[in-house]
Formats: C-alpha cells, sequence, structure tokens
C-alpha cells in the first residue's frame, strides 16, 4: 500500500512541476515576444530614418533618389554634400557681401565617419542578412510627377524567428520608409 502511495505522490508531483513549467512558459512567451518586438523596432527605425537622411542627402546632390541600397552605400562613402555659408559685410550687418559653398563627406555629415554602419544599412537587423527593399521612380501626384521613394522589409522578415501568434496583425504588412503610392518621405511607424 505504501508503495502505491509514493508512486502515486511522485506522479502527482512530477504533474504539478509539468504543469507549473507549461504556466510559466505560457506567461513569460508573450513577455518575451514584447521585449523582442521593442528592440527589433527600434533597430529597423533608426536603420530607415539613416537611410531616409541618405536618400534626402541624395536627392538634394542629384534631384532624384537613389534606386538602390549599393548606391546609397557608395554615396555615403564617397559622396560630398555642399554647404553653403553666408559672409556677412563687416561694417554692415545688414548685408551679405558673398556665399561660399563647403563641402562636406556624406559619412562624416550624416555618420559621423561610421563605415561599419553604413556597410550593414541595407541588412534588416537581427535576420541574418536578409534585405531591404528599395524601389525609386518618378511618380503622378496630383497630376505633377514628383520623385519618390520606399523603403521596406515584411513584418514576417523583421520579426524573423518570433512566435508568429503574436504578430499575426501585421503579416502581409510592412515596416516602411517613403511611399511610391502618395511621395511622402515619413515612415509607417511614424502615423
Amino acid at each position: 500500500m505504501n508503495v502505491i502511495r509514493l508512486v502515486i505522490t511522485v506522479l502527482l508531483a512530477l504533474l504539478a512541476i509539468f504543469l507549473g513549467y507549461r504556466l510559466y512558459k505560457t506567461i513569460q512567451e508573450p513577455i518575451l515576444f514584447e521585449k523582442n518586438k521593442v528592440v527589433r523596432d527600434e533597430a529597423n527605425i533608426a536603420k530607415l530614418k539613416d537611410l531616409r537622411s541618405l536618400e534626402l542627402a541624395y536627392k538634394s546632390r542629384f534631384g532624384r533618389f537613389a534606386g538602390g541600397i549599393d548606391t546609397l552605400k557608395s554615396f555615403a562613402k564617397s559622396g560630398k554634400l555642399p554647404i553653403l555659408k553666408r559672409i556677412g559685410d563687416p561694417n554692415d550687418s545688414t548685408k551679405v557681401s558673398r556665399v561660399d559653398t563647403l563641402w562636406v563627406t556624406v559619412i562624416d555629415s550624416l555618420f559621423k565617419g561610421n563605415v561599419a554602419w553604413v556597410d550593414t544599412l541595407g541588412r534588416v537587423p537581427y535576420t541574418g542578412g536578409e534585405k531591404y527593399d528599395v524601389r525609386s521612380g518618378i511618380i503622378n501626384k496630383n497630376d505633377v510627377l514628383i520623385p519618390a521613394f520606399e523603403i521596406s522589409a515584411p513584418y514576417t522578415t523583421v520579426y524573423k524567428g518570433l512566435i508568429q501568434k503574436y504578430y499575426t496583425d501585421k503579416v502581409g504588412k510592412d515596416m516602411r520608409v517613403g511611399s511610391m503610392l502618395d511621395g511622402t518621405t515619413t515612415g509607417n511607424w511614424e502615423n
């Protein structure tokens, strides 16, 4: 009789431990997902903001947006931007006597000389090398032709390796900056 009671007690203890572990995993799973989601969102937003800054600098220099990551990275590493310096008349503070153009490198101006960061710009963080989709061109908005760009990655790529049931509302959608439909340069996280 004692042996049966001991076996039942051990089985119930093992069952309690198993159920406790399952309860712990059930509670921890969404918490861990949310932490990972925040880290990935922040990393992607930082890259997309830098890519937007680079696209805007490229447009200010060439009048159009770049159509690919390689073009943007090359521009970031070797491109230069003009800065106008207005020099006033020393005898009259209300007059500008001349305007000088100074040239600054893009990498120093936008990225503080960080070549390693520029080299990673095209890759979606935490995905093992997946790349952003980059598009640019001319769109017709209110009967006006304007240059536009869009840089995006599907949320299934952004959250690669995370449990999909926690982001099913984002499946089929992209995290992006810019728009080939309406010509804006905002990111869809800024809405």
